[in-house]
């Protein structure tokens, strides 16, 4: 599925979002 750097950027995207997520959920609580 990964396909050398878009893989891996991809991936990191998805991640930041991920975080991003999980830091505004905590917020809110």
């Amino acid at each position: 599925m990964t396909t050398g750097g878009t893989g891996r950027g991809a991936l990191a995207l998805w991640w930041t979002v991920i975080i991003i997520i999980i830091i505004i959920g905590v917020g809110t609580n």
